[in-house]
């Protein structure tokens, strides 16, 4: 699990793919055969259209007949995220096609139900993604698509490729490679190493994590063959859906009462393609005076394997507007006393207070204040013998050569002429670059005339 620190009410701060019969416990990252290439050990489906021959798993209809219906042959295994790797070669008449299930289920008459990779000659169906005794079609070849929480689909304008460019990709009658890669709500198909499409799936009640793989004779007329082999399999652990977000449906709730009540960003994740991975906080509610602060950490959204955890709020901290991360893992706040305005000259009240997790335990109980008396401070970096402000106009150095938390005299103007008349777009997002410059922003609504004091 990895941790995300929350610092406060107003200010969120983010820390922020011939062997024996297989096993299907093998562990995460080890490549396994699913074919012996002799027998159809560790598979099982209707032998009547399965059989190997000549190092090949063969699924055949017969010229001059026909298959009434689709004809599945199962891996005994699961599998979660994974890298499926294979070749196969498609022979008959142009009716012939066929499909490789991922993440599915058998059904009890046989058929199969979830994700198939189509798999014809060209004409049609290869590199689309289908949901089998599901939603059907979910993306055409040459597409990237993602599906939310909600079932709404978003096709992505820039394409890989359009459909036609698949047509001769995977010669009929030749070996040809077919790879999937399944990494939580995320799938590429390739054939032959082109990439053919690109799914994101996060319908809650549709997208599925885990289950059967499995090879599809479709049903129609003969002649038609099918034959897989090389089937490697490589597991990449297990990933779990995200939990269900509880979405208030109602059209009369103003947005600024959404906000408040914590369900604003619950609406945002269901309306852009970018959040749909996301859902609730795990982190438990932590040790605070304001209620309002876990309330919104509470409803903040993550990613699979995150957590947010609050360390710091109001009282103990007050209108936090920057801060950066220290060598020792601590953090440096500025809280904005002044902020929205700039105080008269010798009147300022921002200052910077140094946060420390001494005994470990998640919670930043230390604090101590490195300076007061500032003025309209909005960011903040620490290094190269000192502290760095933002204060509109200025560009401040604070020196603590022996870094003993104590500045070493008084604050340095290095440069003004930083703009102000917006004071919601003053100097911010302090960093340093590899190159040893500092970096940082201001709003475009802030006109300035930078340079040297005076």
């Amino acid at each position: 699990m990895k941790r995300i620190l929350a610092l406060t009410l107003l200010f969120p701060l983010c820390s922020a793919f011939g062997e024996d019969a297989p096993d299907a416990a093998t562990p995460a990252s080890e490549v396994q055969s699913l074919f012996d290439g002799e027998t159809l050990n560790g598979w099982e489906g209707n032998e009547e259209h399965w059989r190997v021959e000549d190092g090949a798993i063969v699924g055949e209809i017969p010229d001059g007949e026909r298959l009434q219906k689709n004809e599945f042959l199962y891996w005994e295994g699961e599998a979660g995220d994974f890298e499926l790797t294979l070749e196969f070669r498609l022979t008959g008449g142009p009716a012939a096609n066929s499909g490789i299930q991922y993440r599915s289920e058998r059904l009890a008459d046989g058929h199969a139900k979830g994700y198939q990779a189509d798999l014809d000659n060209g004409a049609v169906w290869l590199g689309r993604i289908y949901d089998e005794h599901g939603r059907a079609l979910l993306l055409e070849r040459g597409t990237r698509v993602s599906i939310g929480p909600d079932g709404k689909k978003w096709v992505d304008p820039d394409k890989i490729g359009e459909p036609e460019d698949y047509r001769d990709l995977a010669p009929a009658g030749e070996w040809n490679t077919y790879q999937i890669t399944a990494k939580a709500s995320h799938v590429e198909v390739r054939v032959n190493g082109k990439l053919c499409a690109v799914l994101d799936d996060t319908q809650e009640g549709e997208a599925d994590y885990s289950g059967r793989i499995a090879f599809q004779l479709h049903s129609g007329p003969g002649p038609a063959m099918i034959e897989f082999r090389n089937i490697r399999l490589k597991k990449l652990g297990e990933s779990k859906p995200a939990e269900p977000l509880e979405r208030d449906p109602s059209k009369s709730t103003s947005q600024r009462q959404r906000r408040r009540e914590g369900g604003f960003e619950i609406e945002r994740a269901f309306e852009s393609p970018a959040l749909w991975h996301l859902g609730k906080n795990p982190a438990p509610p932590a040790e605070s005076e304001s209620a309002d602060a876990n309330l919104v950490v509470s409803k903040m959204l993550v990613p699979e394997g995150f957590q947010i955890d609050l360390i710091a709020a109001e009282p103990d901290i007050h209108q936090p507007i920057a801060f950066t991360i220290d060598e020792k893992g601590r953090l440096w706040v500025v809280e904005a006393h002044s902020y929205p305005n700039r105080q008269p000259e010798g009147e300022g009240k921002d200052r910077v207070v140094i946060l420390e997790d001494k005994d470990g335990d998640g919670t930043f109980e230390s604090q101590t204040t490195f300076i007061e008396g500032l003025n309209l401070v909005s960011g903040i970096e620490v290094g190269f013998g000192g502290v760095w402000i933002g204060a509109a106009p200025e560009l401040l150095f604070i020196p603590d050569a022996n870094q003993d938390d104590v500045p070493d005299g008084e604050p340095v103007v290095l440069l003004d002429g930083f703009g102000y008349q917006d004071t919601h777009e003053t100097m911010n997002n302090f960093v340093w670059g590899p190159d040893g410059w500092l970096y940082g922003n201001q709003g475009v609504f802030n006109k300035a005339l930078i340079g040297k004091p005076g």
